[in-house]
């Protein structure tokens, strides 16, 4: 709705039925005589502010006549309502109308009329081609200005839709410079994502391909609600191609889910051409009728849709992230018969999802020589539904990206170690792992346990609405004294999303064996004890003999 400028209107006389009836955002003026033009480029004759940038605002005539004082007298119709219909139609919603009224006599009617209902129906029947409004500015308060109109009553209607319709209370007097302020408002909305480790909702977050991600994606309403007698709202989220179509789809209205009244559409491909999206889907929740699905929703509604989607082998193994995006499209017209105009917009928010790398170098004790012929399990610890402690098991695909996890160990395939290269898991969650060598090299002994370390991580959203990782780290969760992180003459890869370790065996030819010179050692002073102990009861035995 518009404000009022003043609304000192005196009592009686047809100026104060009308007043009364639109709820006029009046402005009192000197009189005028005889329609004169009000207003010009230095003081325009209405100004409207907004926090809205996307009005395309016009004003029809609805009522002229003469100022005359405080009051308009000799009220006929304007120019820019088709009358005919106008009376027709209110004939056909109001029992206090006939139709056959003519301005002044229909104007003693209208105050006893609902002014809501009625600004919507006069809205449906301007015709011609309305006052035009100027916008200023490039960010809110927008400010829209109509230079030059004739004195009268006019409706203000956003004319960006296929009919022309009324945004707010749209009745207005002319009979001086007007300035009035918009209070309609648009939705706001904002999506998020789900951190597995602590729970809380953010921009960002890292997980484990395979992982499911929850997202959350929240939607207001305008200070206008009331207004609609119907209400169209969706939500429309794009996922990159790192992401499977959604699954579990959950919608709420201020906390309370709803399971009626909306439609979720199939995932199809991104109209995306360029950018992070491109490749990726988009789907849409929507209400064709908001009022009617949630009947007790009003102006301090939160709505709220919650679903997950699969990380796949797609995701980017980087600093960037996998990127969803979604927004809020809405009805932006109360007039009756709505939903036919282009929706409005909010804009896209963003979400990101980061997945990591570590990369290993499986290396001589002693040499630094990289090794062939290991064999590695990735495993790492969760909690089962009876909330017993289990080892999951990373699969992996060709390419050594984690596919799913298992737990069972027979199910997974071991990495295996190449002469002179390092071998990876990629697509990784912050979190703890243990790498189990269930192979060693020819000629080397096997680790006697697992070797343990933890991923840590930071990331952001950048002021550009970009995902940016921060930090990335990797320790062991306890002292190793066969493995390293960061290895021999390599460092972590923040752009790569990739930590490194080295891994180390140690050569069955470092260790006392059979044969060995240890052995040969031990054998040769064992024989000498033997000989020194047969040498002492030889002498003994003499010693008796003699004696």
């Amino acid at each position: 709705m518009f404000t009022h400028a003043h609304r000192n209107v005196a009592k009686g006389g047809l100026l104060t039925v009308l007043v009364a009836l639109f709820a006029a955002l009046a402005v009192l003026v000197s009189p005028l005589a005889h329609a004169a033009p009000v207003g010009d480029a230095k003081n325009p004759a209405i100004t409207i502010t907004s926090d809205e940038g996307d009005h395309t605002y016009g004003a029809y005539q609805i009522f002229k006549g003469n100022a005359n004082g405080e009051q308009l007298a000799s009220i006929e119709w304007g120019t820019g309502v088709d009358s005919a219909l106008l009376r027709k139609e209110l004939a056909e919603k109001f029992t206090e109308v006939t139709g056959d009224e003519n301005a002044a006599q229909l104007a003693a009617k209208l105050s006893k009329l609902d002014a809501v209902k009625l600004s919507k129906i006069v809205a449906k029947h301007v015709k011609g081609s309305p006052v035009t409004f100027t916008k200023t500015g490039e960010k809110a308060p927008f400010t829209y200005t109509a230079d030059t109109v004739e004195q009268g009553y006019y409706v203000i209607v956003d004319t960006n839709t296929k009919e022309a319709s009324a945004v707010t209370s749209p009745i207005l007097k002319v009979v001086g410079t007007v300035t009035v302020k918009s209070k309609s408002s648009v939705p706001t909305h904002d999506k998020q994502v789900k951190e597995n480790s602590t729970g809380e909702l953010g921009e960002t977050a890292d997980y484990t391909i395979g992982d499911d991600v929850p997202f959350v994606l929240h939607g207001t309403l305008p200070s206008n609600y009331a207004g609609f007698d119907s209400y169209k709202y969706g939500f429309r989220d794009t996922l990159s191609k790192a992401f499977n179509d959604p699954q579990n789809v959950k919608v709420y209205v201020d906390d309370k889910e709803i399971t009626e009244g909306f439609t979720v559409s199939k995932a199809e491909k991104a109209s995306d051409t360029e950018g992070h999206y491109v490749g990726g889907k988009t789907f849409s929740v929507e209400f064709e009728d908001l009022k009617k699905a949630a009947p007790k929703a009003n102006k301090d509604s939160k709505i709220r849709v919650e679903y997950t989607a699969k990380l796949n082998s797609n995701a980017a193994i980087d600093d960037k992230g996998n990127g969803n995006k979604s927004q809020v499209y809405y009805q932006k017209s109360t007039a009756e018969g709505s939903g036919k105009e282009t929706p409005g917009e909010t804009p896209w928010d963003n979400t990101w999802v980061f997945t990591y790398t570590i990369e290993n170098t499986k290396t001589d004790a002693s040499t630094g020589d990289r090794l062939a012929g290991a064999e590695f399990k990735l495993y790492r610890e969760v909690q089962n539904d009876q909330g017993k402690t289990v080892k999951e098991y990373a699969k992996l695909d060709k390419n050594n990206k984690v596919d799913s996890w298992v737990t069972d160990a027979k199910q997974v395939t071991a990495v295996k170690t190449v002469a002179g290269k390092t071998f990876k898991f990629q697509g990784l969650d912050a979190g703890t792992y243990y790498l189990e060598e269930t192979k060693a090299p020819e000629g080397y002994v096997a680790l006697q346990k697992p070797v343990n370390f933890t991923i840590e991580a930071k990331h952001e959203e950048t002021k550009e609405g970009l995902g940016k990782l921060t930090s990335l780290t990797a320790k062991h969760g306890f002292k190793a004294t066969q493995a390293t992180i960061d290895g021999k003459a390599t460092s972590r890869d923040l752009a790569a999303a990739t930590v490194y370790q080295n891994i180390t065996n140690t050569s069955t030819s470092d260790l006392p064996s059979t044969g060995g010179m240890g052995t040969v050692l031990f054998t040769a002073g064992g024989l000498a004890v033997m000989l020194l102990a047969g040498f002492g009861i030889v002498a003994r035995n003499r010693k008796r003999a003699e004696a």
